[in-house]
């Protein structure tokens, strides 16, 4: 009698390790391309910021209002919590001196171009602001804010949004 062929077949134990390490590998490397778990962190540190330099403008303009420098249509340099700032109108003249006072220079920069009295140079970048530096979000820009200088003495400054992205920031501005 022939004797029947009961082969059976199955996946290997080395197989299934070796499916096992593909899958993690691919883990390992898609997921975070998929998603960006900082974006949540920058924009909050972002808004922080804001906060921050809101607080900061008040304290600059009051202590320009009380030793009457910089409260005219020229730029002056007043001393703000030990650094030379430049102030015009009674508020930081640009987004240097802002974040001189602020004391957030290591973490934000100014992205765009401005001139030396901080008017926006809109022939080199349609837009001028304060963004996370980090080379991303100095590139686009959008995980950040723009600060907007008063025209003339007696008017306020404004913080307002990247076009395209909200205000305060949210996490979808800061995705990389």
């Amino acid at each position: 009698m022939p004797r029947l062929s009961t082969r059976q077949s199955a996946f290997t134990l080395i197989e299934l390790i070796m499916v096992i390490v593909l899958l993690g590998i691919l883990g390992a490397v898609a997921i975070p391309r998929m998603y960006d778990f900082g974006a949540p962190a920058r924009a909050a540190r972002v808004n922080a910021a804001l906060d921050a330099v809101r607080v900061t403008v008040a304290a600059v303009h009051s202590q320009s209002m009380i030793s009457g420098k910089g409260m005219g249509a020229t730029a002056e340099t007043m001393s703000f919590r030990g650094s030379d700032i430049s102030v015009r109108h009674g508020y930081p003249a640009n987004r240097y001196s802002l974040l001189l006072a602020a004391n957030l220079l290591d973490d934000f920069v100014g992205a765009g171009h401005e001139d030396d009295e901080g008017v926006c140079n809109t022939a080199q970048t349609p837009y001028c602001g304060i963004v996370h530096r980090n080379a991303h979000d100095m590139a686009t820009g959008t995980c950040g804010f723009m600060y907007q200088l008063p025209a003339n003495t007696g008017d306020s400054f404004k913080f307002v949004a990247w076009p395209g992205s909200s205000f305060p920031v949210a996490a979808a501005d800061c995705r990389q």
